[in-house]
């Protein structure tokens, strides 16, 4: 069952071993367990590696180890080690790859094909996923019954989170007075998602999200966002999948009903070169408020998103473009005294650029991301004496998220961001900072 990745698996111990240290002991030592390795011989290879260990223990000389004993047929051991490295960095893809074939030869067959088609489904790498299913036909075909049975076991995944965080542009109305500072929240998220099978090429997910946020001065700032989704993950062919779904929000805003809304998303994943992958979607919202104050902010949109990623060993890459065009009801038809009837326009189109780079080391993730987005309202606002000007706002927002995993089910994270919007209409220019720390939960 091995035989198709065994020059994968040297050539990656190899070259793991041999970037790490720059000590001539440990260059020498580190020669020398890849040329016992290429002879096969392992016990002496795993040998020079646990001496290297002793003295200076890393990522890559873990991995090294752990395929010496994989070698060895030393499952439990081999299991070990690629469990921690697993939990020390999720997104090394040949690390999930070993970890499933060791599951395999420990007779955890439904584990082991359960990893394997997650990566064959989603893996960024195009080698890593075509190898991934190799593997999983190869070992369906010994063990039919627990491939027919994991194919079919329907899973369900749990999360929370419970964060608190400043927000320091704060608009407040106390006596008649605008007051604009600073204001603490708490927030707290929840959801769950119910998938019919691990075979993301043709199953359905079913979902449901919670999210809550409270001011501790400002009432009218607190939000409460309740959705419900639903989708079905079809595949072209391995490199290409598509999905449709249908998803309904109802959205609370000062503890009073805000907006209801049903949205239409169709969209895909197509992977390119190893490690990089294009997401793309469409989505069709229709939104009805829930108090007739809210009616000019209701109303349809249509969104195109388009997301480029790509992973490179403990960095990732990504590139996101989104165009929306709005079509709201708007408010207009107050008379004022002076006999003018104001009008205020809701309905934009609005082009968003971000693009992030993340890197991971261990247990810690550091994230810096940048996003631009214009937006060109499609009419002119029309002001109680008559003027008018058309809004146009260009929104700048830079951040950075740190991000620390504690275990297998917890994590902590910071999230800094800073933004500007500049408008036309300077009532509607702002700065904004927040910082948020949260603890995160997923079973």
């Amino acid at each position: 069952m091995m035989k198709i990745i065994k020059q994968s698996i040297l050539a990656i111990a190899v070259c793991c071993a041999a970037n790490s240290y720059g000590a001539d002991t440990n260059q020498q030592l580190t020669l020398s367990a890849q040329a016992a390795f290429a002879k096969q011989n392992y016990a002496k290879a795993l040998e020079h590696y646990q001496t290297i260990h002793k003295q200076v223990a890393s990522y890559e000389n873990s991995y090294a180890m752990a395929v010496c004993y994989f070698k060895l047929k030393q499952w439990t051991k081999a299991h070990a080690i690629f469990t921690s490295l697993a939990a020390t960095n999720p997104e090394d893809e040949w690390v999930e790859i070993n970890l499933a074939l060791t599951l395999a030869k420990m007779g955890r067959i439904e584990e082991s094909l359960q990893r394997l088609l997650a990566l064959a489904s989603l893996a960024d790498s195009e080698y890593v996923a075509t190898l991934a299913y190799s593997n999983y036909k190869k070992i369906s075909a010994q063990y039919p019954e627990d491939s027919s049975q994991q194919a079919s076991q329907a899973s369900t995944i749990l999360s929370a989170s419970l964060g608190v965080g400043i927000d320091s542009n704060v608009v407040s109305f106390v006596d008649e007075v605008t007051r604009y500072g600073n204001d603490t929240f708490i927030e707290l998220s929840a959801s769950t998602a119910w998938y019919s099978s691990a075979d993301f090429t043709n199953n359905f997910v079913l979902d449901a999200n919670f999210y809550s946020s409270k001011y501790t001065s400002t009432a009218d700032y607190n939000v409460d966002v309740l959705s419900l989704g639903g989708r079905k993950n079809f595949a072209i062919n391995e490199m290409n999948m598509l999905n449709a779904g249908l998803r309904l929000d109802q959205v609370a805003i000062g503890g009073e009903a805000y907006m209801r809304s049903a949205n239409l998303e169709l969209g895909g994943k197509w992977k390119l070169q190893p490690g990089a992958a294009l997401r793309y979607g469409l989505r069709y919202q229709t939104a009805s408020e829930l108090d007739e104050i809210y009616q000019p902010y209701a109303g349809n949109s249509l969104r195109l998103k388009l997301d480029w990623a790509k992973r490179d060993g403990p960095h990732r890459w990504q590139m996101k473009y989104q165009w929306d065009n709005e079509n709201k009801n708007d408010g207009g038809g107050a008379e004022t005294d002076a006999g003018f009837t104001t009008f205020s326009s809701y309905s934009a189109t609005r082009h968003l650029w971000a693009a992030s780079w993340d890197y991971t080391h261990k247990q810690w993730n550091i994230k810096p991301f940048i996003e631009l987005r214009k937006s060109q309202y499609k009419d002119p606002h029309i002001f109680s004496d008559d003027t008018q000007t058309l809004r146009i706002d260009d929104k700048k927002v830079v951040g950075l998220e740190l991000n620390r995993t504690l275990s297998e089910h917890w994590d902590i994270n910071v999230d800094l961001r800073s933004s500007n919007n500049n408008s036309a209409i300077e009532s509607y220019s702002y700065n904004q900072n927040i910082i948020t720390f949260t603890l995160g939960w997923q079973n």
